[in-house]
Parts: structure tokens; C-alpha cells; sequence
């Protein structure tokens, strides 16, 4: 299709969530509902320190989806070099270590993605290492507790964003 005389192309988004658990759940649901409901050709990744706790939220959303491919990543470097967008769902204790390593395996000349991560109390400076690798940082927080026996977020839920301009967007 094209639009205004230039080549509309289709924005086929890439997200890999780092922590399976309650957050991360409730993100990838909502998430890939979206696009579906677009009927975007999406890619969520997903890994968790814990393996299967990805492996089950993997089956349990590639048989929801037409649109969205769902893919378990071997590790959280892997996410780095395959993903647009990065968000980390995991808890208070493990953000800032998190983004260490996620640092340390940042390659010159690589992609460089947004990383947001999805803690209250944090703010976006605790990932402070990965902005000085020239990665755009930022808080996506939930305004809900979000339960794990009930992982969705409701449509209309509000969130706290901060961050350089770039994880503003990514965030929106």
C-alpha cells in the first residue's frame, strides 16, 4: 500500500519480556491482544531465570494467537540481539543486576534496543549501566496489582512512565 506517494510499510514490532511471572504475564497478554487486534505480525519473547515458567506462558499464548509469534529465548543476551523493546518484569532486588548483565553483553555495533522495566519503586537511573552503553532506559509501571491467578491488565489500566525520550515512545 502506499500512502502519499511513498511505500507504506507494515511495523511488524519485537518485544522480549525478561520474568515470566505475574507482571510479565499480564504484559504479553495485553500486548499480544493488542496486535492481534491490529492484526500485527508481532514477535513476543520471552525468557525467565526459572525455564518454565517461559515454557508454560509460551503454550499457553502461541495457541491464543494468530498474528503474534511467541518464541522462548535462551537466555536474556539473546533478547538484546533480537528485540526491539526489552521489558524487564522481574522484582525489586534483581533490576539493577539484571541490567549489569545485560550491559556486559551488549556487543558494539549491535542493535540497541529500549529497556524499560516494570518496578514501582525504581527509577529509570537504576539502569544506569545499560545508558552507558547508548541504550534508551526506562519505568513502565503498572497502576494495578496485577495477581497471578488473574494475569490480565484490564483495558484502560493506567501506567507511570518515565525515561529518555526514545523509552517515552517505546513506552506509549
Amino acid at each position: 500500500r502506499r500512502l502519499g506517494g511513498v511505500a507504506a510499510r507494515r511495523v511488524r514490532p519485537s518485544v522480549a519480556i525478561l520474568g515470566c511471572g505475574a507482571v510479565g504475564e499480564a504484559l504479553a497478554y495485553q500486548l499480544g491482544d493488542h496486535w492481534e487486534e491490529a492484526r500485527l505480525r508481532g514477535r513476543i519473547g520471552l525468557w525467565s531465570r526459572t525455564r518454565r515458567h517461559a515454557s508454560r506462558l509460551a503454550r499457553l499464548l502461541g495457541r491464543r494467537w494468530r498474528y503474534t509469534r511467541v518464541e522462548l529465548l535462551e537466555s536474556h543476551a539473546e533478547a538484546l540481539r533480537a528485540s526491539d523493546t526489552l521489558l524487564l518484569c522481574v522484582s525489586d532486588a534483581a533490576v539493577t543486576p539484571l541490567a549489569e548483565q545485560l550491559a556486559q553483553a551488549c556487543e558494539d555495533g549491535t542493535r540497541s534496543p529500549v529497556v524499560l522495566h516494570t518496578n514501582g519503586l525504581l527509577g529509570a537511573d537504576c539502569m544506569g549501566a545499560l545508558r552507558r552503553r547508548g541504550l534508551s532506559v526506562g519505568r513502565l509501571h503498572p497502576f494495578l496489582a496485577v495477581a497471578a491467578a488473574s494475569p490480565f491488565v484490564p483495558s484502560g489500566s493506567s501506567f507511570g512512565i518515565e525515561g529518555d525520550a526514545r523509552a517515552l515512545r517505546s513506552a506509549r
